[in-house]
């Protein structure tokens, strides 16, 4: 029997991972192998950094989370340079999607921006009407 201690794991244990992620990713593994889709669902026991981590390490076909975890969704803002990679009417698709499925799941949620926006000089006036786009639409 294991207690996961969230202050243990934010001091360094290694707990959570030798206990809960090492078996989760060889579950996965094997689901991977079968072509099943892995449903994860989180009775509001997991911190956000456990949330985190399954997200990003086991990445499950579905997450389902407590209602007062803040779900963020990225856009593809390094890519908002280029009208042929990302046109405006697909920065509105982007960011109303999520908007939309989050709206329906009842998640508070951010739709916002990848780490950075890849400023380009002489794409600026698109790269504005972008930004423009996702933050006004889905008001």
């Amino acid at each position: 029997m294991v207690y996961l201690s969230p202050k243990q794991i934010e001091k360094g244990s290694d707990i959570f991972e030798r206990f809960v992620m090492q078996p989760a990713l060889r579950l996965k593994a094997v689901l991977d192998c079968a072509g099943v889709d892995l449903i994860f669902h989180d009775c509001s026991q997991l911190n956000p950094f456990m949330v985190r981590q399954f997200g990003e390490r086991v990445h499950p076909a579905i997450l389902r989370v407590p209602k007062d975890v803040v779900l963020f969704g990225n856009l593809p803002t390094k890519n908002f340079y280029s009208d042929t990679v990302v046109p405006v009417e697909r920065v509105r698709e982007l960011t109303l999607e999520p908007i939309e499925n989050k709206r329906k799941a009842g998640h508070p949620h951010i739709v916002g921006s990848e780490c950075d926006v890849l400023y380009v000089p002489e794409s600026a006036a698109a790269i504005e009407r972008k930004l423009d786009v996702m933050l006004t639409c889905g008001r």
